[in-house]
């Protein structure tokens, strides 16, 4: 079945899915000095986790990441971003409570300068981003966690497009591993023996590279992005 995927474009106010379809968010990482009114969103626990971070700019950027999650999901919901109730699976993956219909699948990734976050009804979705990094030793990394397959999908790549395949396994990896809810420690089979569903990877912007893998049968992407 073909896949239509639309351009970048800004989103209604209020938001639906229709069957068959993904909704892709391309949000820029904003400076983040003035959280406090974000915070304000998040739930208590999520509050305590953002003032665990021993890094504040990482805490700063869990707060912005979450609430804007939050902000999303609500106009699907129709509902204020701070009363939703996440639900979280044994490695910490946030889902909506089997109370939410239809059950909306989402996940998000950041890298950056860019959060991407997918929303979609049709089954249990992953997605990553990745800056991609011209020292980055990604051989050491490709030994250490890819398949016998992928290292030769790598290997088998032009030396002067290894480092960007690198980059392509790797999201697609990660955001088969996110979409299950599962870590790089778990045993899964390799990417050349997929489940089935939706595989896909491209870029979101200059030097960065990002995966979609979704479990069921996707027949249109709409990309959104925010006017402000």
């Amino acid at each position: 079945m073909s896949l239509s995927i639309s351009c970048w474009q800004p989103a209604p106010q209020h938001l639906n899915l229709a069957a068959g379809q993904l909704h892709l968010w391309r949000i820029p990482l904003a400076a983040t000095e003035k959280i406090e009114p974000l915070k304000a969103l998040l739930s208590a626990d999520e509050r305590a986790r953002a003032d665990r971070f021993v890094d504040p700019a990482k805490g700063r950027q869990f707060i912005f990441s979450r609430s804007c999650l939050r902000q999303i999901l609500a106009r699907y919901l129709r509902t204020d971003p701070a009363a939703i109730i996440f639900c979280y699976g044994r490695r910490g993956k946030p889902f909506l409570s089997l109370e939410t219909l239809p059950a909306y699948y989402f996940n998000l990734s950041h890298s950056g300068r860019w959060l991407l976050l997918a929303v979609t009804t049709v089954g249990d979705v992953g997605v990553d981003i990745e800056q991609l990094d011209s020292q980055l030793d990604y051989q050491s990394l490709a030994t250490q966690f890819f398949t016998a397959h992928e290292l030769s999908q790598l290997k088998s790549c032009r030396t002067n497009r290894r480092r960007r395949e690198f980059y392509r396994l790797w999201t697609l990896k990660e955001a088969r591993l996110k979409s299950t809810g599962e870590g790089f420690s778990s045993s899964v089979e390799p990417l050349s023996n997929p489940v089935d569903g939706l595989y896909r990877s491209f870029p979101i912007a200059e030097n960065y590279l990002a995966a979609l893998v979704c479990s069921g049968e996707i027949t249109s992407i709409i990309r959104y992005q925010p006017t402000d």
